[in-house]
């Protein structure tokens, strides 16, 4: 059964590929590309473990050694990758509008470029004066980034995470807005990318945040100045999941940099085993007393505003179960196949995934229309770079996540430049040849 779950895994990833139709649109299908996080998080760690008890390679999460997990509890957890996968496929493709191409786009003013940068220099200068104020050290490491937060105030600790989230908010409007209105600066934003992955690799920091950079990017040189190819899409994701993997074992002082190690050690094998650690406690405690259901919810109102405290299922999990873990600055991700097994196992994973799929069809409904804007663009960016969440934390995350880091920017542009006279709008797939001063079509603000 394990070998024939294996072959029918990508069944499911290969019929979202092959069934988008919208291929005269520039803009890549976001549910593409999180049914492919589905495969790394799901199927790449399966593998691993089903070579490892074949004899081939190694687990090097400590968990699994110890946890003495059976071949059904592993094969649960695939099956519930699997089910989530075909859930969120069936009901994406049923529901995903593929008639409408995306065509033409409004070119911003100079203006709202303006509003943003004062924007982002806004919250960096946020996150500086609020850090130098709480006496917050320099962090020496990665996992030091965290721990010299934790003692903090409450409303301290809320400020600095909000001005760090809408850095990343503030920094992908403005490169969109400016690229939509002058295509030829993407030379400018590829230097900007290029150093913040640089950094990140000599100083050892967030492998997600220069991850997020890079796909922004790419997803705006697609959109805006030149189509990628889908075979350069393939491409380029492997070469940057190799790197990403890479990067983690460098980070986690891993020596084991075998291609093989990729499947059994780093991100995509410690959420898994995440599942398999739930399924082992919840046979050992019976049930879990947390609220699961309404932790999404919760998200988006303030700790200040509660009765009760919030539950973030990471730290929760983590701060539960391996306190001493936690006291030393280490965390977890969680899952939304683990977040399953809190509650009804494979049943709610396909459930899950086939909500997420209506949710996710929805939104790219509203999004992509034949005109679009600057704005409805930036949080289709975001959405697109930041789905990997509703499989790596929980399902519905991105709905608090999108309150807090995306809204409030869009807010803000609103008021800042929201009386536009003349509405031009260029064709996307003709960026280049028509210059940001001459317009296809102009419309009055009104």
């Amino acid at each position: 059964m394990t070998e024939l779950l294996l072959l029918v895994f990508p069944l499911p990833w290969i019929a979202l590929w092959i069934g988008r139709k919208n291929r005269s649109t520039p803009i890549p299908d976001m549910g593409v590309f999180l049914g492919f996080f589905v495969l790394l998080y799901g199927w790449l760690p399966f593998l691993g473990i089903y070579l490892h008890r074949q004899g081939i390679g190694d687990i090097l999460d400590t968990r699994y050694e110890f946890g003495g997990y059976t071949d059904d509890e592993v094969f649960s957890v695939g099956l519930a990758y699997f089910l989530f996968l075909l859930g969120f496929a069936f009901a994406y493709r049923m529901t995903r509008r593929y008639r409408v191409a995306v065509q033409t786009i409004r070119v911003p003013e100079k203006k709202e470029i303006r509003a943003l940068g004062y924007g982002l220099a806004f919250v960096f200068l946020t996150d500086f004066v609020v850090r130098t104020v709480a006496n917050v050290p320099v962090a020496s490491s990665y996992i030091e980034s965290y721990t010299v937060l934790r003692d903090l105030p409450l409303i301290l600790q809320q400020l600095i995470a909000t001005a760090e989230r809408l850095q990343f908010t503030f920094f992908l409007a403005l490169m969109v807005f400016s690229i939509a209105r002058a295509p030829s600066t993407h030379r400018l934003w590829i230097v900007v990318v290029a150093v913040i992955l640089a950094q990140s690799a000599a100083v050892g920091g967030s492998r997600s945040g220069a991850a997020l950079c890079a796909v922004s990017y790419l997803l705006c040189y697609t959109i805006l100045v030149r189509r990628i190819k889908p075979s350069t899409w393939v491409t380029m994701s492997l070469v940057g999941i190799a790197l990403f993997l890479l990067a983690g074992q460098i980070r986690g002082g891993v020596s084991d940099t075998a291609a093989i190690a990729g499947l059994q050690s780093g991100e995509f094998t410690s959420v898994f085993i995440n599942a398999l650690d739930i399924i082992k406690r919840k046979q050992e405690l019976g049930s879990f007393d947390v609220p699961l259901y309404t932790l999404d919810l919760a998200r988006v109102i303030p700790q200040q505003l509660l009765w009760f405290d919030k539950l973030d299922p990471s730290v929760w999990y983590v701060s539960t179960f391996y306190p001493d873990f936690a006291k030393a600055g280490g965390g977890l991700a969680f899952g939304a196949i683990a977040e399953s097994f809190v509650g009804f196992g494979v049943v709610e994973a396909l459930v899950r995934g086939m909500l997420l799929g209506l949710v996710a069809a929805f939104v790219v409904n509203h999004l992509l229309r034949e005109r679009v804007t600057p704005m409805r663009i930036v949080a289709y960016i975001w959405l697109f770079a930041m789905s990997y969440q509703s499989v790596r934390d929980t399902t519905f995350t991105l709905f608090g996540r999108y309150v807090f880091q995306v809204l409030p920017m869009a807010i803000y542009l609103h008021f800042m430049a929201s009386r536009l006279r003349h509405k031009t709008y260029r064709n996307l797939r003709f960026v280049k040849s028509v210059p940001p001063e001459h317009s296809l079509a102009e419309t009055s603000a009104t």
